[in-house]
C-alpha cells in the first residue's frame, strides 16, 4: 500500500517549526506536492540556511520496486500525465528502462531522487531535476554473468545510458569528452556516487557527485580543468568537513566544468551535528534557530491519515549539509532533512 505526497507531507506539517520552512513556503510545497507521483519511499526538504533564506525545495527518493517507480514509467493505472513537459516525459523514457527486469539501468540503479524546486511551483507543470545513483558498483549487485564489476567502467555505461535518456539524445562532442574525462581522472578508490540532469532548471549538461580520498582533490581537479585557487575549498574541508580522509563534491559538467562546487556534510556520529551546526552558526551561515529545529528534527510516530484504514510509521530523518562554494562569491549553506511512510500494519 502506498501513500500520496500530499498526504504524508500534510502529516508532517505540524512537526516542521516556523523557523525552517516559513508559512510561506507552504503553497509551493503543496503545488509540488500535488504533481508528485505518488508511493514514493521518502520525500524531503532543500532549505537554505541563512537568515533571509525563505525558499524551500521538495525531494523525493524513489526506489525501483516503489509504486511510484511503476507510475512514473506508466505501468500503472492513474499514471502522470507526461505528454505535459518535456522533462516528464524524458523522466519516463528512464523509468521505462530502469524498471524492465534485467535492464542496465535496472541491475546499477538502486534509487531515483527527484528534485522540484519552489520557484517551479508557479509553473503550469512544475519539472524536476532527477539525480540518478551509481552506488550499486560498491556493493551487491552483479553483472548478468554473476562477476562483480569493479572501477569506474559500468559506472560510466550506466551514466550514459542514463544520461541519453534524460537529456533526450546521446551524449556527444564536447560534452562527452568532459564526462568521460571526468570518469577515467577518478583515482583508485574514489567514485562516481549520482549523475544529475538539472531539467527542472534548463541547464545544459550534467552534475556528478564523487566520493573522493582528500588528499587526491587537489590533483583530480586540475585533471579534469577546474582551474581555479582551493584555497577557500581548503578551508571549508579543514572548518567543516568531520570524515577526515573522505570528501563528497558535487559539480556540473558541461562543454567545460563550471566554477562552483558543492561539498557534502554528513556527520558519521550524531553528537557530530551539533558542531557542525555550531560552526555553520559560528560563520553567519546559518541562524541559530534554524540549527537548533534541525537537531530537533530526527524521531518516529506511529499514526492514522485521513483516508487510509490502516496506521501509518512516519519517521523523520536528517540527511546532510552542504556548502556551496563559487569563486568569488560568498559561501552558502543548505541542509537537507526528510520523512518516510510505511504502513504498520501490526501498530
Amino acid at each position: 500500500m502506498s501513500y500520496r505526497v500530499a498526504d504524508t507531507l500534510s502529516a508532517v506539517r505540524g512537526h516542521v517549526p516556523e523557523v525552517l520552512i516559513p508559512a510561506v513556503a507552504w503553497p509551493a510545497l503543496d503545488a509540488l506536492a500535488a504533481v508528485s507521483p505518488d508511493g514514493v519511499s521518502q520525500f524531503g526538504f532543500e532549505v537554505r540556511l541563512a537568515e533571509d533564506a525563505a525558499a524551500v525545495d521538495l525531494g523525493l527518493a524513489i526506489e525501483p520496486e516503489d509504486e511510484a517507480a511503476k507510475t512514473l514509467a506508466g505501468r500503472t493505472p492513474g499514471a502522470l500525465d507526461t505528454a505535459a513537459a518535456e522533462a516528464w516525459r524524458r523522466l519516463r523514457n528512464f523509468a521505462v528502462a530502469w524498471t524492465e527486469p534485467g535492464s542496465l539501468l535496472s541491475r546499477w540503479v538502486p534509487f531515483l531522487f527527484l528534485e522540484l524546486d519552489a520557484v517551479s511551483a508557479g509553473r503550469s507543470v512544475p519539472e524536476p531535476s532527477v539525480f540518478v545513483a551509481l552506488d550499486s558498483p560498491l556493493g551487491a549487485p552483479h553483472g548478468g554473468d554473476g562477476s562483480r564489476a569493479r572501477g569506474a567502467d559500468v559506472t560510466l555505461a550506466v551514466s550514459q545510458e542514463a544520461a541519453r535518456h534524460l537529456l533526450g539524445a546521446p551524449l556527444a562532442g564536447a560534452l562527452c569528452e568532459q564526462v568521460v574525462a571526468c570518469f577515467d581522472a577518478v583515482p583508485e578508490g574514489s567514485h562516481v556516487l549520482h549523475l544529475g540532469a538539472m531539467l527542472g532548471r534548463g541547464a545544459a549538461g550534467v552534475r556528478l557527485s564523487l566520493s573522493i580520498a582528500r588528499d587526491e582533490l587537489p590533483a583530480y581537479l586540475a585533471r579534469i580543468g577546474w582551474d581555479h585557487p582551493v584555497g577557500d575549498l581548503d578551508r571549508c574541508l579543514e572548518r567543516y568537513g568531520q570524515v577526515p580522509d573522505r570528501v563528497q563534491l558535487d559539480f556540473d559538467v558541461a562543454e567545460a566544468i563550471q566554477p562552483r562546487l558543492g561539498v557534502g556534510l554528513q556527520p558519521s556520529r550524531p553528537e557530530g551535528w551539533p558542531i557542525l551546526l555550531d560552526r555553520l552558526v559560528g560563520d553567519d551561515l546559518c541562524t541559530p534557530e534554524r540549527g537548533e529545529a534541525l537537531l530537533a528534527w530526527p524521531g518516529a510516530e506511529t499514526r492514522r491519515l485521513p483516508g487510509y484504514g490502516f496506521p501509518c510509521r512516519i519517521r523523520r530523518a536528517t540527511s546532510h549539509a552542504k556548502i556551496s562554494l563559487e569563486p568569488g562569491r560568498p559561501l552558502e549553506a543548505k541542509a537537507y532533512f526528510s520523512a518516510s511512510a510505511r504502513p504498520a500494519f501490526f501498530a
